[in-house]
């Protein structure tokens, strides 16, 4: 087994040819900010979604943050590059052109670390910060190179009525069918019946401490501990049933 540790914060990226997303793997794992070795998915389809870097908004500053923790993943494995973007609470943020260049350049940056084939944006986007993360990622797309695939995640709320994402210049949209407070019975069962919105249909984020929907597109996998290869496998399983 060849393995790789990503230096996160100054190797160049080689990219993959083709169009957006026609290759990439249908079981994604998310690796947040915390110490990961995921070479066990060695010759494995499944592509790993690793936290790059966080944008945290509050009033009229931006900081960004780059990823702190190793990251250990086999040179066959595909991955994606997240931009997580955040607002500090108490401090309304300005969402200035000057932030809005802070997210893309941060986005731009990630996309450009080794390996990396797919960009995504994570973000919880409130309502009066919706035209920010429209404006954001339709800058982002003109710039972003046309072979990279670009990912946006979604509040599960926003694919049950809520259509505010309808053309949105992005490759797909997840929406996190985890962590949905007292609607989650009743969103689950429309993602079963395959009842959410459109621009919701490509892919679905699942946590593997809850309950698990079926679908049929591309699925991004969360685990609120570290992955180990028995957790995997366990969660695969839970997928398959």
């Amino acid at each position: 087994m060849i393995a790789a540790a990503l230096a996160l914060l100054s190797l160049r990226s080689s990219l993959f040819g083709g169009s957006p997303f026609g290759d990439f793997p249908r079981t994604v794992l998310w690796a947040w900010e915390r110490p990961e070795d995921l070479r066990f998915l060695a010759g494995r389809d499944v592509g790993v979604a690793f936290l790059a870097a966080t944008v945290r908004l509050s009033g009229g500053a931006t900081l960004t943050q780059r990823r702190r923790q190793p990251l250990l993943v086999d040179l066959s494995t595909r991955l994606m590059a997240v931009v997580r973007v955040e607002t500090v609470r108490g401090f309304k943020p300005a969402l200035s052109r000057g932030q809005r260049e802070a997210v893309v350049r941060a986005a731009l940056d990630a996309a450009r670390l080794p390996r990396v084939s797919a960009v995504q944006i994570d973000g919880d986007a409130a309502f009066t910060e919706r035209p920010f993360f429209r404006a954001v990622l339709t800058e982002l797309r003109a710039r972003l190179d046309p072979r990279l695939g670009l990912s946006f995640t979604a509040l599960a709320s926003w694919c049950a009525g809520d259509r505010w994402m309808e053309g949105l210049p992005v490759d797909e949209t997840v929406p996190m069918l985890f962590q949905m407070g007292a609607d989650a019975a009743a969103i689950r069962t429309r993602a079963a019946e395959g009842r959410l919105a459109p621009e919701c249909q490509a892919a679905t984020g699942l946590a593997t401490d809850e309950a698990f929907v079926r679908t049929s597109g591309r699925v991004y996998l969360f685990s609120a501990v570290g992955w180990t290869e028995p957790h995997f496998e366990a969660a695969l399983r839970r997928l398959d049933r």
